[in-house]
């Protein structure tokens, strides 16, 4: 319940399933005396309003980084030692996103999965974003008007203007990343790609923004989601997926896509290229620093 948060669903969830108790208990003990019946059918409520009424808390948190490390996470327990480096954390209607500063720089974080950020050093990303932002425009014939698929921090958008689009929209499912995206450009002291004003931002699903573009309507299509394997980006490496992007693209119009090579079986990275295969005529892949896989398919 995003409305809420997750602390207070947690709650929510808690006594729903004592109040379902309390009603099972009362059905089993309906030949027992009334007094019987009335404590075994309170009981399990009482717990909770005694349980509630302690005020437990969610550590977010800690919560959040134990899904990157489990290990330090059960040997140091919950604290304000996880706390420390979050500088900022927002629930939002469909994912927790956090940002932390490293001694490497800052880290934007996807319910608690690594998804981008600044490092260090210039220009603060690494190859694989270079590439991945870079390939419409060395491969594309027109820099007209372009798609991104998940802002992420930005990257792929500044790469985009960068290469001279008259146009880009960016389209992303969680406000919550604009708003980390903003913090961490200000933090570095860079412009905000959003706030030129060729880019367009779109809060929705992509698949949907696709199947309401006309045919023809974008010269390049950037897609960053997160891994494969994860329920609602796996939607965008389906072939049904890659037949609408390249319904939308025109003539020429390129489609660079990002593919972990981490935490994923090689047969399922094949299935991915295979599949692009099938839709696009022409494909090339490039490996950088053995992690990623960025996929240029032309129309």
């Amino acid at each position: 319940m995003p409305l809420v948060g997750i602390e207070a669903s947690l709650f929510v969830v808690v006594f729903i399933h004592m109040l379902v108790a309390g009603l099972a208990a009362r059905r089993a003990a309906k030949e027992r005396s009334p007094v019987t019946r009335a404590l075994v059918t309170t009981g399990p409520l009482i717990v909770a309003v005694l349980l509630i009424s302690t005020q437990p808390t969610v550590d977010l948190p800690y919560l959040l980084r134990a899904n990157e490390n489990g290990l330090a996470a059960l040997v140091q327990g919950p604290g304000e030692a996880w706390r420390e480096p979050i500088v900022f954390l927002r629930e939002g209607r469909s994912a927790t996103v956090t940002v932390e500063r490293r001694p490497t720089g800052l880290r934007l974080y996807n319910d608690g999965r690594p998804e981008s950020g600044f490092g260090s050093s210039e220009p603060g990303f690494g190859p694989e974003l270079a590439l991945l932002g870079g390939m419409p425009t060395l491969f594309g014939p027109a820099q007209g008007r372009a798609m991104v698929i998940g802002l992420g921090a930005g990257h792929t958008t500044s790469l985009l203007l960068a290469g001279g689009f008259e146009r880009v929209d960016v389209v992303e499912l969680e406000a919550g990343i604009v708003e980390a995206a903003r913090l961490m450009h200000e933090a570095r002291e860079t412009p905000f790609p959003l706030d030129d004003p060729r880019a367009r931002l779109v809060i929705d699903d992509a698949r949907n923004r696709l199947s309401l573009a006309d045919a023809g309507t974008y010269d390049a299509v950037v897609s960053q989601p997160s891994h494969p394997w994860l329920a609602g980006s796996s939607a965008l490496y389906t072939r049904e997926f890659f037949e609408e992007v390249d319904r939308a693209l025109s003539d020429g119009g390129v489609f660079s896509l990002w593919v972990n090579l981490f935490r994923i079986r090689p047969r399922h990275v094949q299935a991915v290229v295979r599949t692009l295969i099938e839709v696009f005529p022409h494909v090339q892949g490039f490996i950088t620093e053995q992690s990623s896989l960025l996929l240029c398919a032309t129309k």
